[in-house]
């Protein structure tokens, strides 16, 4: 994994606990610190992206697609055949898959410039 495709607020779990962490701070150097404490090994795994968590993020379904309310018409995500891809429209319609939930973060975050919200717990 990469620092440079992780904000600070992105989510993931800690692959023994199974509790959701998010990153606190991105040093320079590309270490990344968790709000969690860890054991000294990489420990943070992606959360796969399922159609509960789109819901607890305020997705709705309406037919088979996923759509959050500031993004209607603009930004849709689908599911086709067990895997999630998004499709926005700017100039020209876009597809591409989506698997984890920091990447649904990081997105919502720069088409609208807010954070992604959830209700509840993950």
């Amino acid at each position: 994994m990469n620092a440079k495709d992780f904000r600070i607020g992105n989510l993931f779990i800690d692959k023994y606990s199974k509790q959701i962490i998010p990153i606190l701070e991105i040093l320079r150097s590309g270490n990344i610190v968790f709000d969690f404490e860890c054991m000294g090994v990489w420990q943070a795994e992606p959360i796969p992206l399922n159609e509960d968590l789109l819901l607890k993020f305020g997705a709705e379904l309406d037919r088979g697609i996923y759509r959050f309310s500031k993004l209607k018409g603009y930004f849709n995500l689908l599911n086709l055949k067990g895997d999630l891809f998004y499709e926005y429209n700017i100039h020209q319609v876009q597809m591409c898959k989506i698997k984890h939930v920091h990447e649904l973060q990081n997105l919502y975050f720069a088409l609208t410039g807010t954070e992604l919200s959830y209700e509840n717990e993950l």
